[in-house]
């Protein structure tokens, strides 16, 4: 990168000082900056490129097409430009955006601009996005007007680490109005997305609609917004904390099991936050207040009446579903498809199961069961009444049904049907993962 500049507007130097800051935190070699092209990315690039860096370090400018605007082409075509121009090499990725995204299509776009931005990402990689002050604010007003919880409300971090490299936003201190003035003082050239006028989008409606009626009473409403926003950040790193507490003492050792009779000795809100953060370790979606209730509320009665014994679905949403097993609380992944039909496991290759996204291999088979490795086989799956001849501590087979054998293993029920019963000539001689038949 460049020299610096020699005389910076107090902007400019405090972004500046930001930028140096994530570098030597991150260790980075690259800088990645997500270019749109307009005005707020404009000036990032601007000032990444003329930054004094402690070390030398690769620029990128990374444009997302996402395919949606008839100019689309022609805002690739403004990018690449613009980057020459300074000297900073430029790469577009053209994305498909679903429209029929269950959040709608601003979050789709969202979620298929930051996959694009990730799949080129290195460890040592710093991506860059010019979100700034306002945005902040504007996203801690939607979040409360959408009536998001406490940890909803820490609105946009300035620094994140990522599954590769990390995530920072060095404007996010910086007023609008100071990146507009820095673009007209470096006569920036930049795009005006048409959609950023679209009322239709609930953030547009709020920046053109009700922020200018918040502003002609408060000018400088967006300070206290972002300030309340680290305010709720550092509460929701307490809460965490204690969530992640009482969820230790609720889990099964070793697994992501919650014990229900240790669950159901806490405060309703306590319960509320074990079962957030279990749903965060289990990599599912939180589930929010209503929902909540009636989680706990099912437990509580499975317990009472059930003596917690037995199992059973208790609640279903968002394509996951939660089951009770003998006094524990699990993810419940029902197959959407069930498999009727023997599938033939020919000699020498693997098996595809796509109903259930699986792939039984040779190389497993020949560690549960060397002797079936070069047999012709049939998959079957559980239809009642199977028995297995297992082989007992001394040495002798012993006949059991496959529904005794899934209690002795700890498989729900929800999960027996998806699981393979390999054969062969006729009789069972796999449990697919769990033991050999003799």
């Amino acid at each position: 990168m460049a020299a610096a500049i020699s005389i910076m507007p107090s902007f400019a130097c405090a972004v500046s000082d930001k930028l140096r800051k994530f570098l030597q935190r991150s260790k980075a070699t690259r800088i990645i900056v997500a270019y749109s092209g307009g005005l707020d990315s404009s000036v990032l690039l601007h000032l990444v490129k003329n930054l004094s860096a402690p070390r030398p370090c690769k620029l990128l400018a990374l444009h997302i097409n996402h395919c949606m605007h008839p100019d689309a082409d022609d805002w690739v075509a403004h990018c690449h430009q613009q980057a020459q121009q300074i000297g900073v090499a430029c790469q577009s990725i053209a994305v498909q955006v679903s429209r029929t995204h269950r959040q709608g299509l601003e979050a789709a776009a969202r979620e298929a601009r930051y996959q694009a931005l990730q799949s080129v990402m290195n460890e040592d990689d710093l991506l860059l996005t010019a979100h700034h002050q306002n945005d902040h604010a504007e996203t801690v007003l939607l979040r409360l007007l959408r009536g998001t919880g406490v940890a909803g409300l820490r609105a946009i971090a300035e620094y994140q680490t990522l599954d590769k490299g990390a995530l920072a936003r060095p404007l996010l201190s910086a007023a609008r109005n100071d990146i507009r003035n820095y673009a007209q003082q470096h006569q920036l050239e930049w795009l005006d997305d048409p959609a950023n006028e679209d009322l239709k989008y609930a953030r547009n409606y709020l920046r053109h609609r009700v922020i200018p009626l918040l502003a002609a009473r408060w000018p400088m409403w967006y300070k206290p917004v972002t300030r309340y926003a680290t305010h709720q950040a550092t509460a929701t790193d307490i809460i965490e904390s204690e969530a992640q507490r009482y969820l230790d003492r609720c889990l099964l050792p070793g697994s992501h099991d919650l014990l229900l009779r240790v669950l159901i000795t806490l405060a309703k809100p306590q319960q509320h936050l074990v079962l957030r953060a279990w749903c965060q370790l289990n990599g599912i979606a939180i589930p929010n207040q209503h929902q909540l209730n009636y989680i706990s509320n099912a437990i509580s009665v499975h317990i009472n009446e059930r003596n917690a014994v037995g199992s059973g679905i208790i609640y279903s949403y968002s394509d996951i579903e939660m089951g009770i097993y003998h006094g524990t609380l699990r993810v419940a992944k029902l197959p959407q498809y069930v498999v009727a039909s023997p599938i033939e496991w020919h000699k020498g290759g693997d098996c595809e199961i796509p109903q259930l996204n699986l792939t039984l291999t040779r190389t497993e088979l020949m560690r549960q069961a060397p002797s079936l490795f070069n047999q012709a086989l049939t998959i079957m799956f559980r239809r009642g009444g199977e028995r297995c001849a297992c082989r007992s501590c001394l040495g002798k087979s012993l006949h059991k049904s496959l529904k005794k054998i899934f209690q002795e293993h700890h498989i729900p029920s929800w999960d027996r049907g998806t699981i393979p019963l390999i054969y062969a000539q006729g009789r069972l001689r796999l449990i697919w993962g769990i033991t050999e038949c003799d």
